[in-house]
């Protein structure tokens, strides 16, 4: 492990980084970053002392994405079945499905 700044507790410690390739964490650091909205420009990851915080954080999302996409499929698929309207019924699952990222938990590189 190298010296890398914790996103939970904003230390430079020996840390787990994170996947700064993932499709929605690795775009929002760069869009701060550009933005000049990011006070730092380190590598960022997950200190050993953070670690549990991490886990639970993740645990929650993974359940969260679950309970969404459960919810998501049943709206659509109501309203599919009322209208026969298969556009309109996707874009409500996907709009539903999308309030999980509300909760994201940027996962670690492995």
């Amino acid at each position: 492990m190298k010296e890398i700044r914790c996103s939970l507790c904003n230390t430079v410690k020996n840390s787990i980084p994170l996947d700064m390739n993932d499709l929605v964490f690795g775009n929002y650091v760069r869009i701060m970053r550009k933005a000049g909205i990011s006070k730092h420009n380190d590598n960022l990851g997950v200190c050993p002392d953070c670690k549990t915080t991490y886990d639970k954080m993740n645990k929650e999302y993974q359940k969260k994405k679950m309970i969404y996409l459960t919810i998501g499929l049943g709206a659509g698929l109501l309203y599919l079945y009322f209208t026969s309207n298969i556009l309109a019924s996707l874009i409500i699952f996907l709009f539903v499905f999308g309030l999980s990222v509300f909760s994201y938990c940027p996962p670690l590189k492995k």
